[in-house]
């Protein structure tokens, strides 16, 4: 886990995983199946803790995303829009008074949520 939350944040590329979290394929095919499976989803929602909803704020952004990471050979739904910028997602995001996340979805960079 220790490996993935550095790849997460520094936004390195997974080849240049530091040698003593291991083999940089090995991480990436456990993050990858954990994403699959939805266990990063579940331990995101299992740390958030206590919400304090007297206040909610809402917010999003959009991630440009790589040139290669669209038209994949299996065709199951993404997140990601093509726009003249270029391909992007939208990560929306709801959050408690105190700036804890609550909840957050992915989509497409040119959708508006209301």
């Amino acid at each position: 886990m220790e490996a993935v939350f550095w790849k997460l944040r520094t936004g390195a590329p997974w080849r240049d995983l530091p040698t003593e979290f291991g083999s940089f394929s090995t991480v990436f095919n456990k993050f990858n199946r954990w994403s699959k499976l939805g266990i990063w989803r579940e331990l995101f929602l299992k740390i958030r803790g206590e919400l304090d909803n007297e206040w909610n704020f809402i917010d999003s952004t959009i991630v440009k995303a790589h040139q290669h990471s669209v038209n994949s050979k299996c065709k199951k739904e993404e997140c990601i829009g093509r726009a003249v910028c270029g391909n992007s997602s939208k990560i929306h995001m709801i959050a408690d008074s105190h700036g804890n996340p609550i909840d957050f979805i992915l989509s497409e960079g040119q959708v508006q949520r209301q």
